[in-house]
C-alpha cells in the first residue's frame, strides 16, 4: 500500500514537471527572437557599399535600355536629366519628348559628378545621348564611407561600371 501511494505522488510530480511552457513564455522567447533578427536585417541591408552598387547596376542598365531603345527608332534622341537625389529619362523624338522612367536613388546615394566629352557639367544634369553617336561621358555615384562609382560609356554605346578613386 506504500509503495502505490509513493507511485502516485511520482506520478503527480512528473505529471507537472512535464507540462510545458505557457503560451505567455512561448510568445516572449518568439517576440525576443523576431526583434533580434529584425536588428540583424536591418544591419545587413543597410550596408551604403552595396546600395551603392545596385544603384549603379540599376543606372547602367537604364541607360542601356534607354538607347537600345533609341536604336530601335532610328531618329530618336535619350535624354537624361538629373538631380543629386534621382534621375529622369525621356526619350526626345521629332513628334516632342516622351518619358521612359523616373528614379529617385536609395536614400545614402547621391550623384557626385557628371562629366560629358571630358568637361564637368553642373547640376541640374542633362546629357542628350543619340543612338548613332552615343558620345563620352561619366557619371559618378557616392555613398556615406563608401569609395565612388562610375558609369562610363563607350564609343560603342555600352555603359561600363568601374570603382572610382
Amino acid at each position: 500500500m506504500v509503495a502505490v501511494d509513493r507511485n502516485r505522488k511520482l506520478a503527480r510530480q512528473v505529471g507537472k514537471a512535464c507540462d510545458g511552457f505557457t503560451l505567455i513564455e512561448v510568445l516572449i522567447v518568439l517576440f525576443i527572437v523576431g526583434l533580434m533578427s529584425a536588428m540583424l536585417g536591418l544591419r545587413i541591408g543597410l550596408n551604403p557599399g552595396t546600395v551603392l552598387e545596385d544603384e549603379g547596376i540599376r543606372l547602367q542598365q537604364t541607360l542601356e535600355s534607354a538607347l537600345e531603345r533609341a536604336r530601335l527608332s532610328s531618329r530618336a534622341q535619350v535624354l537624361w536629366q538629373a538631380g543629386p537625389g534621382g534621375y529622369a529619362l525621356s526619350l526626345r523624338e521629332e513628334g516632342g519628348e516622351r518619358p521612359l522612367q523616373k528614379h529617385e536613388l536609395a536614400n545614402p546615394v547621391t550623384i557626385l559628378a557628371v562629366w560629358r566629352e571630358g568637361a564637368l557639367l553642373s547640376p541640374p544634369y542633362e546629357l542628350a545621348l543619340s543612338a548613332r553617336s552615343p558620345g563620352l561621358y561619366r557619371i559618378r555615384l557616392g555613398a556615406d564611407q563608401s569609395r565612388p562609382l562610375e558609369l562610363r560609356s563607350t564609343l560603342l554605346g555600352r555603359v561600363e561600371l568601374v570603382r572610382g578613386d
